[in-house]
C-alpha cells in the first residue's frame, strides 16, 4: 500500500525500525523518504535496507535519529503527503521510560 500511494510523495517513516516502510516508499517513486527512530542501530539497519535495495539516495531519503514525540514538535504543518506510524508495542529503552501504547479497545464505550 506505501509503495502505491507514494509516487512523488514527501513521506515520513515514524519509529521506522528496519526501515522496510521506507524502502517500499522509495521503490515506489517517492520524492523524499525521512525515517526517524531512537535506535542508533535501527537506523543504520534502514540505511543499509535501503542501499540493498539500490534505493540509498542522500539528496532524497534521510535517516533521522531523534526521539519521535519530540521530533514531531519541530515539524512544520503539511510538511508531509504520507506519514507511517508503526510504534512499538514496547521499548526496553531508558530514554523511552514513561512510552506505553494502549489497546485502541481499552477507549471505546
Amino acid at each position: 500500500m506505501v509503495r502505491m500511494d507514494a509516487q512523488d510523495k514527501k513521506v515520513l517513516n515514524l519509529f521506522c525500525y528496519t526501515g522496510s516502510f521506507s524502502v517500499y516508499a522509495a521503490a515506489g517513486g517517492a520524492s523524499q523518504v525521512t525515517s526517524v527512530d531512537l535506535s542508533k542501530t535501527y537506523l543504520q539497519w534502514a540505511e543499509d535496507n535501503m542501499q540493498l535495495n539500490g534505493l540509498l539516495d542522500p539528496a532524497r531519503h534521510q535517516f533521522i535519529h531523534a526521539d519521535v514525540l519530540q521530533y514531531l514538535d519541530t515539524l512544520k504543518l503539511n510538511t508531509y503527503d504520507l506519514v507511517v506510524l508503526d510504534p512499538p508495542t514496547f521499548s526496553n529503552s531508558k530514554r523511552m521510560k514513561d512510552f506505553r501504547i494502549y489497546n485502541a479497545t481499552m477507549w471505546t464505550s
